[in-house]
């Protein structure tokens, strides 16, 4: 609308130079008619230079005009050009949501609007449930938020945060490492049951187990699948064993701490596991020539047990830290 009220401005300027260029033609015509023949002369080249200017001031108003149409033309084509660039972006973003990958980064990132689209009707209301998934408050649009602050998933060290240990074309099993400041990790097990279309996975089932107080072997093997060693929950693989080491020193006072510098109780506190005496016992032999600790753990509950290699890295004043356990589990 803007450049229409330009084009008639520019017409009414128009009018008024061809209204002055008449009567100049005028008043020059009754001049050389009062004169001789050389007048003639004098009034073809006055005439000529009118002529010119006319010419001129003609053709600028023409130059004006296509580029205004020019310029509305390409302001006509560059939304069509930017759409198309939207619809290629959206194409690659729903075919991007078709993974079981997808939905694992979209989890370890909190991305609600991802989850939530990714979700069937049970699924959602499974993670409503469990304080997962809720409503943006204010917003009257569709948008989420999801997870919480601390624990939760994310990079440590090389690690995505997650691993998928299990996928077939209608389920999958994916462990999360979830970690906190002290710094401390867990171990969460999702499993998921889905339906999978021509570009994307509907996930129809959601099961989240959070291991924070193992107290059976059973969920001992659920948890640590792969054993301690080159996993986001050996510390001294992970990055964090060095940090946790240095914060329990100036902390040994703070019960969070205190037991990381006994193996027995050390073990309990890094895998995680009940630290109820009459569901899970911990006990150590003492220590071993070559500075280790062997710690035998009984799971009261189902009658198994197993036995975890203890490792003081940092000095004999330093905290102990868990590697994979010696024996397979046992059923007394």
């Amino acid at each position: 609308m803007k450049r229409k009220k330009e084009r008639c401005k520019t017409g009414e300027r128009s009018g008024r130079r061809a209204f002055t260029y008449a009567a100049l033609m005028i008043c020059t015509a009754l001049f050389l008619a009062s004169c001789g023949g050389s007048g003639t002369e004098n009034g073809g080249a006055a005439n000529s230079s009118a002529n010119s200017d006319a010419a001129e001031t003609n053709a600028a108003e023409e130059t004006t005009v296509k580029a205004s149409e020019a310029e509305a033309g390409k302001e006509e084509t560059e939304p069509q050009q930017n759409t198309e660039e939207a619809s290629v972006e959206n194409a690659v973003l729903e075919a991007e949501e078709g993974t079981v990958e997808t939905w694992a980064e979209a989890f370890c990132s909190r991305d609600g609007g991802r989850i939530a689209a990714m979700c069937g009707d049970a699924a959602e209301t499974s993670l409503r449930e469990q304080y997962l998934l809720d409503d943006v408050e204010g917003e009257t649009e569709s948008k989420y938020v999801f997870g919480w602050s601390s624990p939760w998933p994310w990079g440590i060290s090389d690690s995505s945060g997650y691993e998928i240990i299990e996928e077939t074309d209608s389920s999958a099993v994916i462990l999360y490492y979830a970690m906190t400041s002290d710094p401390h990790v867990w171990v969460w097990r999702e499993t998921l049951t889905f339906h999978r279309g021509e570009n994307r996975i509907t996930v129809e089932d959601e099961t989240l187990e959070m291991f924070e107080a193992v107290c059976m072997g059973e969920e001992y093997a659920r948890a640590y699948p792969h054993g301690i060693n080159g996993t986001p929950m050996d510390y001294l693989e992970n990055g964090l064993g060095e940090i946790l080491n240095d914060n329990a020193k100036e902390g040994k006072s703070m019960e969070a701490y205190a037991g990381l510098f006994e193996p027995d109780q050390a073990a309990v506190i890094l895998l995680n596991l009940s630290g109820d005496q009459d569901k899970v016992r911990a006990e150590t032999d003492g220590e071993a020539p070559d500075g280790t600790a062997a710690v035998n753990i009984l799971f009261e509950e189902d009658g198994s047990s197993l036995t975890v290699e203890m490792v003081q890295p940092y000095g004999a004043d330093g905290i102990w830290i868990a590697q994979d356990h010696l024996a397979k589990l046992e059923a007394d």
